[in-house]
């Protein structure tokens, strides 16, 4: 399997009908993966955490 933040979306889409994958497991690969590149990259200029992940709480509840 790809990473979570290479899939496209049809695949994301996928996986949480099935719930096999949820948008608050994707949002913490995303954000690791920023963490990992951004000193390096230095490309994000406002990034809220804590609110991403509060939004991926509130869709994972759409979805369950």
């Amino acid at each position: 399997m790809s990473a979570l933040h290479d899939l496209p979306a049809h695949a994301l889409l996928a996986a949480y009908r099935q719930r096999t994958l949820s948008p608050v497991e994707v949002v913490a690969d995303v954000l690791a993966h920023i963490e990992r590149w951004e000193p390096h990259i230095r490309a994000t200029y406002l990034l809220r955490p804590e609110s991403a992940l509060s939004q991926a709480r509130a869709s994972e509840a759409r979805w369950l």
